[in-house]
């Protein structure tokens, strides 16, 4: 037993006009794997239609469960914007064992990683999206189940 891993990996992809960078983390079992400290912001391009193409920058965000430990991985990764300050929540939660969640995940604009951390597996979601103050988060598992959860993540204006 304790040898079986649970480990969520969560690319984070940066469509706002500034960086963002990691402040904080929660976690309700598990620890810390890696995680990119700064994200860019995206380059917009203008074209002469009027339009924009826009380059997003992204980063990653591991945690795992603990060495030996009989319970899997759930977190709260909070990252800031690097003028505006606005702070954005990503959950995840790798449990062992479906027998009560299954790989599921959380986000939102604003909030704090506690709060965010103990809602992660509250609905069981492999999806979900948040919007508040003219930013939007969402995040999306891979799978329902598996010992590896891997995760898209996207902060964006609305």
């Amino acid at each position: 037993m304790g040898e079986k891993p649970a480990m969520g990996c969560i690319l984070l992809i940066n469509e706002l006009d500034e960086n963002i960078v990691y402040t904080d983390s929660s976690f309700t079992h598990g620890k810390l794997t890696g995680y990119t400290e700064v994200i860019p912001k995206s380059i917009i391009v203008p074209q002469p239609d009027g339009s924009n193409h826009v380059y997003a920058s992204s980063g990653f965000c591991t945690g795992s469960k603990r060495d030996k430990a009989l319970i899997g991985v759930q977190a709260v990764l909070t990252f800031k914007g690097s003028t505006m300050g606005k702070e954005f929540n990503i959950g995840f939660d790798c449990p062992l064992s479906s027998l009560y969640v299954d790989n599921n995940c959380y986000c939102s604009v604003g909030g704090s990683a506690e709060d965010a951390a103990k809602k992660t597996d509250d609905n069981n979601n492999q999806e979900r999206t948040d919007e508040k103050d003219g930013y939007g988060i969402s995040i999306k598992c891979n799978s329902g189940s598996g010992s590896a959860a891997y995760y898209i993540a996207r902060i964006c204006k609305k």
